[in-house]
């Protein structure tokens, strides 16, 4: 199913299905295709594997995270089964000590609430505060899934409508292998 497979009802609508629509618009009108699957509300990976039926493609999860200080932000993209070392992702990335964002920032910069953290939030973060780090066997997969602003919908695409979403959106991402734990 295409873009075009998407939450029709809730198209032009206030909130969250709104945002769905206009994003489902945005990859459609840069000839992002995509496999759109909507599903029961997930907030967990254990949860996205129990209820969010199987596309081709590598799921992705997601940390949004800043420096001590608060002044560099960066959303982390990894694959389902990765556990992030905080530490020495912050180093390998020459940002020191890093921890979660909170909800308010997150909700600021990416548009989105906890649970429907995904690399298209980086639409909504039109003064590029966010940098993604992605990593490398993500970047290296041919297609993806991800939420698409909601975490009650998978939308699948291919590595190259990626690549096509972030330089629409102005976002350089850093692709190295994570650290893991």
């Amino acid at each position: 199913m295409s873009a075009a497979g998407g939450p029709e009802a809730a198209g032009g609508s206030d909130g969250a299905a709104g945002a769905e629509a206009e994003l489902l618009d945005f990859l459609r009108a840069r000839g992002i295709e995509v496999e759109y699957c909507a599903h029961p509300a997930v907030y967990t990976v254990e949860e996205a594997k129990r209820l969010v039926p199987m596309h081709a493609g590598t799921s992705c999860k997601n940390l949004f995270v800043q420096t001590k200080k608060g002044d560099r932000l960066f959303l982390v993209v990894i694959p389902y089964e990765k556990s992030v070392d905080l530490r020495a992702l912050g180093e390998a990335i020459g940002a020191g000590k890093l921890s979660l964002a909170s909800p308010a920032t997150l909700l600021d910069v990416l548009g989105v609430t906890p649970g429907a953290v995904s690399v298209f939030g980086l639409r909504n973060d039109r003064d590029r505060r966010a940098t993604p780090v992605i990593d490398s066997a993500l970047w290296a997969a041919e297609r993806l899934q991800a939420h698409p602003l909601v975490n009650t919908a998978t939308i699948a695409f291919s590595h190259a409508g990626l690549e096509t979403f972030l330089a629409a959106t102005g976002h350089e991402p850093i692709v190295l292998d994570v650290p893991a734990r």
